[in-house]
């Protein structure tokens, strides 16, 4: 797949608005947003499927640095692409990866995954 400039920023501001109270806690956004079979393997080494996330008590606000660092994007297909970066939070720095499949017209995250970076 390959994508056009409109379609990498399209998917780097659904990363960052995952992180951004406004966005996360509006659940219908969520649910227009995850797929039906969603999972993430968090960086605390918990496993959630999509009810889970769509239920989770999202704080006023997420202490998350923007722009997201190191973003990339990478085709796994003609409708998936992996997208990485780094989160460096108030508590720690994470690097993450999602799956995003193309399905119609929009966008629906598959998979996410955070993984700590050690402190130096």
């Amino acid at each position: 797949m390959d994508l056009d400039a409109h379609q990498l920023a399209e998917l780097h501001s659904f990363e960052e608005a995952m992180w951004r109270s406004e966005t996360r806690g509006d659940r219908a956004w969520m649910d227009s947003m995850i797929s039906p079979t969603f999972t993430e393997h968090g960086a605390s080494g918990r496993t959630w499927d999509r009810q889970a996330i769509l239920d989770m008590e999202i704080p006023d606000h997420i202490a998350v640095a923007f722009p997201l660092h190191e973003f990339a994007v990478r085709s796994l297909g003609e409708d998936a692409v992996l997208v990485t970066y780094v989160c460096v939070s108030a508590q720690n720095t994470s690097k993450r990866s999602s799956i995003w499949r193309r399905d119609g017209t929009r966008w629906l995250m598959e998979f996410h995954q955070g993984t700590n970076v050690p402190p130096d």
